[in-house]
This record gives C-alpha cells, sequence and structure tokens, in this order.
C-alpha cells in the first residue's frame, strides 16, 4: 500500500469504502421504491442520500480549508517570533548572522 499513512490518506480511503456502498444501496432501494409506486419514502431516501453526499464533501474540503490555513498561521507565527528575536539580539548587540536559531 503506501509507505507513509497520513491524515489525508486515511480519510480518503474512508470515504472511498464508505461512500460508494452506501449510495449503491441507497440508491438500489430507492429504485426498488419508486418501482413499487411507494414515492414519498424513495423521495425520503433521496433526500437523505442528498444530506449525507453534503456532510461528506463539507467535511473533507473544509478539511483541506482548515490545514492550509493552520499551516499559514503557523509559518506567519513564526516569521514573526524569528523578527522579535532578530530585534533582541540586536538591541543586546549580538550579530543575528551567528546565532543559531
Amino acid at each position: 500500500m503506501c509507505d507513509k499513512l497520513t491524515k489525508n490518506n486515511i480519510t480518503s480511503l474512508l470515504a472511498l469504502i464508505i461512500v460508494p456502498p452506501v449510495t449503491l444501496c441507497s440508491c438500489a432501494v430507492m429504485i426498488y421504491l419508486f418501482v413499487t409506486g411507494e414515492t414519498t419514502q424513495g423521495l425520503s431516501i433521496f433526500s437523505a442520500l442528498i444530506g449525507i453526499t453534503g456532510a461528506v464533501s463539507g467535511h473533507y474540503f473544509g478539511s483541506k480549508a482548515s490545514d492550509k490555513a493552520t499551516k499559514v498561521m503557523l509559518e506567519s507565527h513564526r516569521s514573526v517570533l524569528e523578527s522579535r528575536e532578530r530585534e533582541i539580539n540586536t538591541l543586546r548587540g549580538i550579530d543575528y548572522q551567528t546565532v543559531n536559531l
């Protein structure tokens, strides 16, 4: 499989394992209900399926955006800390280039 399992790989793998069978079973039940004339129950299953699909895709894209925003925030915080360290060392008379952070 993969040498390194990351959070994104596991999330994608779970989505591929869970979503298609649930979708196929829901569609099969929905088609059966439409064929037997129980359209109200078929439409309720369809609306539930749309809701579940929206929740799964919302979680997936939301977590991607959140991970990216976290990385940007951490990098920004790191650069601010390095800048402050440079200022402190300058005030102390220490050459910043010789100090190893």
